[in-house]
Order: structure tokens, then C-alpha cells, then sequence
């Protein structure tokens, strides 16, 4: 039974409309009916789905303890006034407590990017190359060649007079004789002598003409008999040297420049889009599992017990 003020248990059977206390089968359902008339009055709470869960964990906590002020009407007033004083910090917690994630994880980075990319491109090129060339090339030589060319005729005449002869006076005779011959030659060594018997390749073909002229006189008296055998050997031998000299020089002087310039240009204009999400979730390397999981440990709120304590000024400190 009460002994200075109170108990929350006969407040809650009051305003249940129970006429004698109830015992514990009947705890639930005298709370029930008590709530909507001791939260009577509003208070801040994160989620409304969760104000009569909270309500019941207080009355429930504090069921057989005594009210701490003198009547039931001044404990409400404290009561509403606590609530709504401890309420919105405790909300925060209640929303951070929503929070879900993966103990064992320590990274979870989502990086969007959305950007557009404009660009100018120009290229220039340009190349230019020279050649230069100066030479002089130069020949000088000599060339001699020598030919000696001998021909020789050889003819025979024989002239025969037997007879009487009786002259008187002068006689005179005269003979006028043409001898031709060809001359051919060829000077290079290399080739054949069939070359120049045939006259197929001569340096040189010449036909001579040779003129031998005779003159006789006598004078002649009386008669002879007389008896003239004439033998007559003709021998001629032409003989010719041919000596050429030839000195050729040949010289060139090449001197050139070439270049070669080659200019190019490009100039061209860009644009791209870029639209990604990464995401980077795990755990670093850094990171211990165990230590991770003693500080998930360390970190559970149990907020309602918290706002309970908060509300332990309302009642009798003495039981």
C-alpha cells in the first residue's frame, strides 16, 4: 500500500475504471486503457508509430512506484514538462539509431559525376627538309695510237725483138705505165685480221693510184740485125707511218639544293559527356575485424531506457 503519496498502479486502474486492483494477468490491460488519459497532452516524438510504445515502457517501468509530488494533476504538469524538455535531443538519437550499415565495413563511397567536357583541338605541323649536293668530277686522259702500213708491188716484163732493122733517123719512145692497189687497216688490236682481209671493220681504206712514165731516144743509121730480149722486174714498196694522238678531258661541275617544306594544320572542337556513379564499399587495410565489432558493441543506445531514467525525479526515491 502507499505510504506517502500514491502508486502509478492505482492511477492506472482509476483511470481504467477498475474498482478494486487487478493482479498481474490484468497488468496489460489496465495499461492499455490507462494511456490515452495520463498522455493526455503532446509531446515531440521522431516517429508518432512509436509514441505508445514508449508510453507504455514508462508506466510499465514505473507501475508500483509512487508519484514524487503531492497530487496526480501536479505530476502530470511535471511530467508533460519533462517530456517535451527531453524529447527533441532524444529524437536525434532515435534517428540515428535508423542508421543501417555493415559493422564490418569502414568504407562506403558513392561518387557521382555528371560533366560535360569541351575542347579545341589544334595541331600544326610543320616540316622542312634541304638537300645539298656540290661535286665536280673531272677526266682528263691521253690516247696515242701508231700504225705503220707497208705495201709493196711487184711486177715482171718481159719484151722480145728479133728481126732486120734498118733505121735511119731518130726515134723516140715513150710509155706512161698505172699500177692501183688498195689499202686497208684497222687499228684496233682487238679485233680479227678476217676482219680486214673481208673489210668487214677498217679504220682506213684507201685505193692508190701509182703512174710510171718511161722515156727512149736514139738515132739509128745503117742495117743491123739484132736480136732484144728485155727482162724488166718492177718492185715498189710504199711504206707509211700513222701516228694519232688524242688527249679527251671531260670535267662536270653538279651542285643542286633541294628543299622540301611541308606545313599542315588541324583544328578540330570536342565534346563529351561524362555520367558515372562509383561506389566503393568494404574495409580497409588497415582495419581490425575484432576491434570493429568491440565498437559496434560499444556504440548500441538503448534510448528508451535512457529516457526512462530521465523521468526517475517524478517519483518516490524510497520503495
Amino acid at each position: 500500500m502507499s505510504k506517502y503519496t500514491t502508486k502509478l498502479r492505482f492511477i492506472c486502474e482509476t483511470e481504467a475504471s477498475k474498482t478494486e486492483s487487478v493482479g498481474f494477468s490484468d497488468v496489460d490491460e489496465v495499461i492499455t486503457a490507462a494511456l490515452p488519459h495520463i498522455f493526455d497532452f503532446d509531446f515531440p516524438i521522431f516517429d508518432e508509430n512509436y509514441r505508445v510504445p514508449l508510453e507504455t515502457k514508462i508506466i510499465r517501468h514505473y507501475y508500483t512506484r509512487e508519484i514524487g509530488l503531492e497530487t496526480y494533476g501536479l505530476w502530470k504538469l511535471k511530467l508533460q514538462t519533462k517530456l517535451n524538455e527531453i524529447m527533441p535531443y532524444y529524437n536525434k538519437l532515435y534517428q540515428s539509431e535508423l542508421y543501417t550499415y555493415n559493422p564490418l565495413y569502414d568504407v562506403d563511397i558513392t561518387t557521382t559525376h555528371v560533366g560535360q567536357k569541351t575542347g579545341e583541338n589544334t595541331n600544326i605541323d610543320s616540316r622542312t627538309s634541304e638537300r645539298s649536293n656540290s661535286g665536280t668530277s673531272k677526266n682528263v686522259g691521253n690516247e696515242t695510237s701508231a700504225d705503220t702500213n707497208t705495201a709493196t708491188t711487184t711486177g715482171n716484163r718481159n719484151i722480145e725483138n728479133k728481126g732486120t732493122e734498118t733505121n735511119t733517123g731518130t726515134s723516140k719512145n715513150s710509155a706512161t705505165r698505172d699500177y692501183q692497189r688498195d689499202d686497208a687497216y684497222s687499228d684496233t688490236p682487238q679485233g680479227t685480221l678476217n676482219n680486214v682481209r673481208n673489210l668487214n671493220y677498217l679504220t682506213n681504206a684507201r685505193n692508190i693510184v701509182d703512174t710510171e712514165m718511161t722515156n727512149e731516144s736514139g738515132n739509128t743509121t745503117g742495117a743491123s740485125a739484132s736480136e732484144n730480149q728485155q727482162n724488166e722486174t718492177n718492185q715498189q714498196t710504199v711504206t707509211g707511218d700513222n701516228t694519232s694522238a688524242i688527249q679527251r678531258s671531260n670535267e662536270r661541275t653538279d651542285d643542286f639544293l633541294e628543299t622540301d617544306k611541308n606545313e599542315g594544320s588541324t583544328v578540330g572542337t570536342s565534346k563529351s559527356t561524362e555520367d558515372y556513379v562509383l561506389h566503393v564499399m568494404g574495409k580497409s587495410a588497415g582495419a581490425n575485424y575484432a576491434r570493429m565489432i568491440k565498437d559496434f558493441r560499444d556504440n548500441l543506445l538503448n534510448i528508451d531506457m535512457d529516457v526512462i531514467r530521465e523521468l526517475n525525479d517524478l517519483f518516490m526515491l524510497l520503495w
